[in-house]
């Protein structure tokens, strides 16, 4: 998806950075990449869920087993789907949009990450500029402890100075000092289902 609507800073002219930069930003409809994810067969989800339980911690929270491991199973299909997209396309960073979802039963969350850690670049809100900059920091930095993050400033006074470096659920698990787990929880943007995210410690930096 492209830029998020009544934002001006998520815009860009991509043209000029591909005449100054090399860069190729090209916007693609949703059901481009839906298409994509509706081909991912069952065999390939239940497969690559079947890795999920062996990389990762599965918490169920409140939901019963089958209907956490649905929303789980969503995610995965996303995963695969949108792997091949990029593939196909010869693509290294992309970005989410999440009010750009048609077709979609979830906002990426996990299968995001999950590229993230990859190297892929990644941002937000259709972000074409931010996911080209963290993937070329994810090369200059070997994909170390290098991703997608926005800066929300608590305190000013001096001494006390705080950031918190978040997003909603996309946070790349290069940052993890311990064994992600899979959590489903709801999410107001997007209007979708609660979709599956990792979720983990971040290292100090």
């Amino acid at each position: 998806g492209d830029n998020m609507r009544n934002v001006g800073v998520t815009e860009g002219d991509k043209v000029e950075a591909q005449i100054q930069l090399g860069w190729t930003a090209d916007y693609f409809g949703i059901g481009d990449l839906v298409q994509y994810i509706d081909a991912v067969t069952d065999d390939e989800v239940e497969a690559l869920f079947a890795e999920y339980k062996e990389l990762y911690e599965f918490d169920y929270g409140d939901y019963d087993h089958k209907t956490w491991e649905d929303h789980v199973k969503v995610q995965a299909r996303q995963d695969i789907g949108m792997r091949r997209f990029l593939e196909a396309g010869g693509y290294s960073a992309f970005s989410t949009n999440f009010e750009d979802l048609y077709g979609m039963q979830q906002l990426p969350g996990l299968a995001v990450q999950r590229l993230n850690a990859e190297g892929y670049g990644f941002a937000g809100e259709g972000d074409w500029k931010t996911a080209a900059i963290d993937r070329l920091l994810k090369i200059m930095s070997h994909n170390k402890n290098t991703g997608f993050m926005e800066d929300y400033t608590y305190e000013l006074a001096s001494g006390k100075e705080a950031i918190l470096e978040s997003h909603m659920m996309e946070v790349d698990p290069t940052l993890a000092i311990n064994k992600p787990k899979i959590v489903v929880s709801p999410l107001s943007m997007g209007d979708r289902e609660d979709p599956a995210r990792l979720v983990f410690d971040g290292k100090a930096g």
